[in-house]
């Protein structure tokens, strides 16, 4: 009878390992570059950049087309009745605005500013999408990397608890220790659990992100020693900084309040033809040439207070953002060196695990330790080495959002 409970036991535990053999990344599934990833999730969800188009910063002049049709009735002491007079003219205008090359100048400016923001905005767009490949990537790597650490752990585990049904069948050992043992090794088996259950929610985080609609497990890697890694250097994109396009923005709308408190001046030239009620033609041709003092309108001097106060606030901005951005770059660099010192330390706490590990599976060959001791230690062992590669991966991530392209 105790025979078949340890051939049913041990079924169990065949079955148990196959299920989570399963349950990791297939061997022969492909594997996921990140560079891959990157490129599928940018083309799935980031937006193109608007490209600029030339933009002319000629003054063209109006050309107005006019018809009209006139009847005029006067009276006159002079005649004994009303003297009506009909006429139809059509003229072309053409109306050109003097001093006119500046306002242009500022007009095509704000208009290249305007699409430059869109262009940032896109960017800003394909930041956010690369962000989030990188920590879903991440998450994916570091858990298919805590499955594996736990092999061991989960290994020692099934043992103890066949162990420990094997002993107490023959009266080595009480129910309360069997019991311990017992819950010991499920405790470990159900860490596997949620760590399976993890790298699903990760795995359709990141198949969400790529746009990957199949049912294949995704397989990724990250070769720490290999992987490239350029030190970011200082931000010279002024064209695509958000504050600065907003300060030119708010600087050429005031330099545009300010032009309009000049003098205009525009000239008008006409040409066409009338014909009158005894269907006689005559041509129409002159020259007009307006001015307009906007000096004296109070309404734009509104305007000018308010561009200059715009214009303060995008300064003020843009140097905030400037600070920030220093600030970033410093907490980026001390970040790096805290994950290389983290890794050191955590290394050389691997090191002592492992010899601890090795240590304690010699006591238990000799008698004087349990196999629950020896559990123990690889689980410890199994936690150094899960947090050593967090730490790597950590480090990883660090490095490609300082790279970022």
């Amino acid at each position: 009878m105790g025979i078949a409970r340890s051939m049913c036991g041990a079924l169990i535990s065949a079955f148990c390992f196959l299920l989570s053999a399963f349950a990791t990344p297939s061997a022969f599934a492909a594997t996921l570059s990140f560079e891959d990833a990157v490129s599928r999730a940018t083309a799935l969800r980031a937006p193109a950049l608007a490209r600029l188009s030339s933009i002319s910063t000629r003054t063209t002049p109006a050309i107005r087309a006019e018809a009209s049709a006139n009847r005029v009735e006067t009276f006159s002491n002079l005649s004994p009745g009303a003297v009506r007079y009909d006429a139809m003219t059509a003229i072309v205008a053409v109306d050109y605005p003097l001093f006119e090359r500046a306002a242009s100048l500022r007009r095509s400016e704000s208009a290249k500013t305007d699409a430059l923001l869109y262009q940032q905005r896109a960017v800003d767009e394909a930041d956010a999408v690369y962000r989030a490949t990188v920590e879903a990537y991440a998450q994916l790597y570091l858990t298919t990397q805590h499955i594996e650490l736990m092999a061991d752990s989960i290994a020692r585990a099934r043992q103890l608890r066949e162990r420990a049904k094997s002993l107490l069948e023959i009266g080595q050992i009480s129910n309360l220790t069997a019991a311990q043992w017992q819950d010991q090794a499920l405790a470990i088996e159900a860490q596997l659990l949620d760590l399976d259950l993890q790298r699903v929610e990760v795995e359709t985080r990141l198949k969400l992100l790529i746009g990957d609609t199949t049912s294949e497990p995704l397989e990724v890697a990250i070769d720490f020693v290999s992987d490239s890694y350029r030190t970011p250097t200082e931000i010279t994109k002024e064209s695509l900084d958000r504050a600065a396009l907003y300060e030119q923005r708010s600087r050429l709308t005031l330099d545009e309040v300010r032009a309009q408190r000049r003098p205009q001046v525009l000239v008008s030239a006409f040409a066409g033809v009338a014909n009158d009620a005894t269907d006689e033609s005559f041509g129409i041709y002159g020259l007009r040439m307006s001015l307009t003092l906007p000096s004296l309108n109070s309404a734009i001097a509104r305007s000018l207070s308010a561009a200059e106060l715009e214009l303060e606030e995008a300064s003020r901005a843009r140097a905030e953002a400037a600070r920030q951005l220093r600030e970033r770059e410093t907490l980026r660099t001390l970040s790096l060196a805290a994950a290389e010192k983290r890794i050191e330390v955590l290394g050389r706490a691997t090191f002592v695990a492992k010899q601890r590990q090795e240590s304690i599976a010699r006591l238990v060959a000799a008698g004087a330790r349990t196999e629950s001791d020896l559990l123990d230690a690889a689980a410890e062992l199994a936690k150094r080495e899960s947090d050593l590669a967090g730490a790597r991966v950590e480090r990883w991530k660090l490095q490609r959002l300082a790279s970022r392209p």
